[in-house]
Parts: C-alpha cells; structure tokens; sequence
C-alpha cells in the first residue's frame, strides 16, 4: 500500500482492476485505492504477471502493507550457503542465519510488519489518550484489524466509558475521510504555527482585458488561472514563501508546486500542479482544468496529492470578498482570492472612476517569514496582475 499524500497512513482498496494471472506493465493503473482525501488510481511499479492478491476488495490497510506480488520473470536469489561450523570446546551458540533469506521467508517477514498493531489511526489515538495498550485488544475487523470500536469495548469492559452525549431529535452525521483528515490537519497547523496575515486590493482591469483577449481566440482561462499564474511568477521573485518549516531548518524548494483548494460534497482537497514556474498562463488553465476533473472524478494519481509547496484557495466564484486561511502543513504560506468587484476609487487626479477589485489575502507562519516579506510578495501579485499581459510571461 503505497503513501499518496503526507496525511495517509492507510487506505482501502476499492477495486481491483486486474485479476490474477494477467499481464501488467510498469506504470499500468491496476487498483483503485480509496485514501484520506480521494480515490486514487494505483499503478503497478513493476511488469510481470500478477500472481498473488493479498488485500481484498474493501479492507482497510496501514501504508507499507503488502496488498499484491507481481512475478517480474527474474529467479528469485538464492539463499547463501552457510560454512559448517568449526568444532569449538566453547559452549554452542545460537545457529547461525542464512546470509540471504529466502523469497518466502522473506514475504513472511514482510507480511509480519504489515499485522503489527492492525489498527486505526482514529483506534490508535484513541488508546493513547487513554493509556490502553493495544497489544490487549482484540479487533473484530478484517484480519482482526483493531477499530474505534473495539476500543471502546475494552473500556466499557474495564467500567471506563467514553462520554458519547445524547440529546434528542440531535442528527448524527459522521465525519467524511476528507473531513476527519482535515480537521486533524488544520487543528495541528493552529496550534503549532504562529499564523500571520496580510491583504492587499488588487485591480483587475487589465488582467480581464487578457482572459476576453484569450477568449477571442478560443482559450478559456479563468479569473482563477490567473490568479495561479501570478502567484508563480511572484514566487519566483521570492522563493523564501515557497518553502516549508523543518524544525531548526527552512527548506527552499526548486520548483512550484502549487497546491490548489477543490470543494467536494466530501470536503475540501488540495491536489497540486507541479512545476509551475514552467507554465504559460494558457498551460496552467489546462493543467488546473484536468486535476480539478480528477478530483471530482475521484480519479486523482498519486502524484496529485504529493509535494504542493504553495497553496491558492478562490471563494471568488461565492461571492466572498475577503477571507484568512489556515496555512497547509508543512508549507509556509497560503493564498486566499475573493470576488472581483466593481467599486468607485479616485484616480490619480481625484476623480472617481470605476474598478474592478480583489482582495488577495496571505496566511503566513511567523516562523518562515514575516510581515514585510509578505507585503512586498503581494505588491510583487499585485503589479504582476494589474499589468495584464505580464501573465503571458512563461516564467
């Protein structure tokens, strides 16, 4: 079970899409996999015959567990032999192991991690907060997997149960995977980074002028794709912001991989466009086009959801005028857009004249930058937008 996402630490696997016996080529999509966030197509990482499943339809796994064997047609390496030993007057010792083990010992050794403490994230911190070792529950999931459940059996059995409040004609509505992984995600992200934040208005004349120019030549490119170029291009200028937080160190990332906020029925997810500095303005409209198709597909890659470095949310398209995010660990900023609105403002020779505004907000962490940095990044947005064909700019 491959980790899609620096949040999972399990997944299920929803559908097999190859049975057992069948050819498969490296990088050929052979499961689906349902994750913290989203559905994932699994590619296989090897060609060969697919020999063995070990995971069904429908369980549940901790990441690293084996799921399948796939033959790559090389012999399996044989086991090292063993000298005999020297006869010694000196008290025997343990037997010595084979150098090299073999295959099946060496599945079995595998199969052994993927049952150690076959239990839930939500099981597992469960327990902690009430001291309970795991090694004394039984689980009644599949391959005994240990679920919140079981838990709370173990302590209603212990007479130490866990306060659940009823109250009536009160609906009960369980927390979605995304929404629980979110939650966890943005209270660790509050409590743990100094939150900073920083507004600037924007004028949007020229930059509209730009996407009805593309549109003209049949380029559909939204308020959003704009918004995403920009925020490239500004972040070239100060890469400081496209950086994470790494205890005693701040790592500055080569590329841009800007992770973009999709509402689901779910929740929210954030896949990422990557190497973003690279993108033409209409190279960027077509690569959020397709990600943000995948996630409503729930068809996203497993690169979808790995190495954002900045993240831009829009509620521009709800009406939103302005609003603070709460920063996407480990990265160091996010980026917030409301609506375009069309206000009066006095020019340069105070007249009134009409504008057609945004309001772009930065949530920062005090720990990887500070207040002017972030000011000076949004005036860098700023110019770059209100300059209109500056977005046509490759990089």
């Amino acid at each position: 079970m491959p980790r899609m996402g620096q949040s999972m630490d399990e997944g299920r696997v929803l559908h097999w899409l190859k049975e057992v016996g069948a050819e498969v080529k490296r990088g050929e999509v052979i499961a689906e996999i349902e994750t913290d966030k989203a559905v994932v197509e699994m590619e296989t990482f090897v060609s060969g015959t697919l020999v063995e499943v070990i995971v069904p339809e429908g369980e549940l796994v901790s990441t690293g567990t084996v799921i399948a064997y796939v033959d790559d047609g090389r012999p399996e390496p044989e086991a090292t032999p063993v000298p005999e030993p020297v006869p010694s007057t000196a008290a025997p010792s343990k037997p010595a192991e084979p150098l090299m083990p073999s295959a099946a010992a060496t599945r079995e050794k595998r199969a052994q991690r993927g049952r150690r403490i076959n239990a839930s994230p939500v099981a597992k911190r469960l327990a902690e907060e009430h001291g309970i070792d795991l090694t004394r529950v039984k689980g009644t999931g599949p391959g005994e997997r240990i679920g919140k459940a079981d838990v709370e059996a173990w302590l209603e059995a212990q007479h130490e149960h866990v306060p659940t409040p009823e109250a009536e004609g009160v609906k009960r509505v369980p927390l979605s995977k995304i929404k629980q992984t979110t939650a966890r995600r943005m209270t660790e992200s509050k409590a743990t980074a100094p939150h900073f934040y920083v507004s600037m208005d924007i004028e949007m004349g020229q930059a509209l002028a730009l996407r009805d120019w593309l549109k003209a030549r049949g380029q559909e490119v939204s308020i959003n794709d704009l918004v995403l170029k920009a925020t490239a291009l500004a972040l070239t200028q100060y890469p400081s912001l496209n950086a994470t937080f790494a205890g005693d160190e701040i790592h500055v990332h080569p590329h841009i991989n800007l992770a973009v906020a999709v509402t689901l029925d779910e929740g929210l997810i954030t896949p990422v466009i990557h190497n973003c500095e690279k993108l033409s303005v209409t190279e960027m409209a077509a690569a959020t086009k397709q990600v943000v198709e995948r996630a409503r597909a729930g068809r996203l890659r497993p690169d979808d959801l790995e190495g954002g470095t900045f993240t831009v949310s829009n509620l521009g398209m709800f009406g939103a005028r302005h609003f603070e995010a709460i920063v996407n660990p480990p990265q160091a900023a996010i980026l917030t857009a409301g609506v375009v609105r069309r206000v009066p403002v006095f020019d340069s020779h105070d007249r009134v004249v009409p504008a057609q505004l945004l309001t772009a907000t930065v949530s920062a962490d005090h720990r990887v930058t500070d207040g002017a940095e972030v000011a000076r990044f949004l005036q860098e947005l700023k110019g770059v937008l209100e300059g209109g064909f500056t977005l046509m700019l490759a990089g």
